[in-house]
């Protein structure tokens, strides 16, 4: 899995990894993440989001000695450079950065303004390169990202993948995604031989697990360092985003080795511009969890209007009172009923795995919901 580092908050980020990296190391995966845009290198020409009380360094910056010899051209040469990335790993010659591993597949990988990046590189340069096996676009917008290195370089506002492709295709969508800053909506396109989009209820651009993975492993470069964004933005959503791209990532491996393509999911309901939604606030349609069918809390994409930008992309969770617990779960019984069957459901329809649904039910089972565990 090569990730292409996302450089949004003005320093290299691996969202990718910090989501599914219980997958990755549990199931043999060879994961690098790639410096392709100027951003993480040197600070210039990245997209920078606003974050309050923080201060993101660059590489030259955060270690000026270490990176001190590299020089980026620019991110019109960052498509090359995830080209070039990919064929050192799967056709290794002086330099060999996975020592002796034998690659049979280089899956593709970025999130956010990188999958805006993975959009314009599945249409205008896998054509070409023809160095991936397939590709995990997740959190598009959409458009997709200049060629160029300038913000006033031309660029589609709404970009589709191109119809043509041999090679697997997975966008992978939370409710953030669909409208707001990033308005996938008017993306959208049929599932094909080689597309296969996910949309999935109850998630957020980032949420609390992206989060906690950024400050846990920050830490192991800058001990004490952490951001409290429930302090800027409120409570943030701490839904299910990271359990079904485990499943959305190990059934793209699957078929990029011959095996079946992903399940089409149904795509989230909308009502004008805005996702459609359940009396309690949860979103209609889309692919559904434990979270969203056996509810505890209401769980959005969605930000109170008026904070800061990045608050947007964490949604949101309000947790059910006493009285709707016990109206949904007379008995603890009751509840873990629900949760199972949400979990199975998940499972068979192709959207959990069953190492995850087992450690979802597990919590459900020691969890005091209604009010007292069993």
């Amino acid at each position: 899995l090569v990730e292409w580092l996302n450089v949004s908050s003005g320093m290299e980020a691996d969202p990718g990894f910090g989501l599914a990296h219980d997958l990755l190391l549990r199931d043999g995966y060879a994961y690098v993440g790639v410096s392709a845009q100027a951003g993480g290198v040197t600070g210039e020409g990245a997209l920078r989001l606003d974050i309050p009380g923080f201060q993101a360094q660059s590489l030259k910056e955060w270690d000026r000695d270490r990176y001190a010899p590299l020089e980026h051209p620019g991110d019109a040469w960052s498509y090359d450079i995830y080209s070039q990335v990919a064929q050192v790993v799967r056709r290794p010659g002086d330099i060999d950065p996975l020592d002796g591993l034998d690659v049979e597949r280089v899956i593709a990988a970025g999130e956010s303004q990188s999958a805006m990046r993975m959009v314009t590189y599945v249409n205008a340069v896998h054509p070409l390169a023809d160095i991936y096996d397939g590709f995990l676009v997740h959190s598009r917008g959409g458009g997709g990202a200049p060629l160029g290195d300038t913000a006033g370089d031309p660029v589609r506002a709404v970009a589709r993948v191109r119809n043509d492709l041999c090679d697997p295709v997975l966008p992978f969508q939370t409710e953030t995604d669909i409208f707001g800053i990033l308005t996938f909506h008017p993306a959208r396109q049929p599932d094909t031989g080689a597309l296969r989009t996910w949309e999935v209820a109850g998630t957020a651009h980032a949420d609390q697990s992206t989060l906690d993975y950024g400050i846990e492993s920050g830490n192991e470069w800058r001990p004490g360092a952490t951001i409290d964004f429930t302090q800027i933005c409120g409570a943030l959503n701490d839904g299910p985003q990271s359990l079904v791209l485990r499943a959305a990532i190990a059934s793209l491996t699957d078929w990029v080795a011959g095996g079946d393509p992903p399940p089409e999911a149904p795509p989230l309901e909308v009502a004008g511009e805005a996702v459609a939604r359940d009396e309690r606030g949860i979103a209609l349609g889309g692919i559904r969890t434990p979270a969203v069918d056996a509810p505890v809390s209401t769980l959005t994409g969605d930000a109170t209007p008026g904070e800061p930008v990045i608050c947007l992309l964490f949604g949101g969770v309000t947790p059910f009172d006493a009285t709707t617990l016990l109206d949904l779960y007379p008995s603890h019984d009751d509840y873990v009923a629900a949760v199972t069957t949400a979990a199975d459901e998940a499972v068979e329809a192709g959207f959990l795995l069953r190492e995850d649904a087992d450690l979802v039910i597990a919590d459900a089972e020691e969890s005091v919901i209604p009010g007292t565990p069993r």
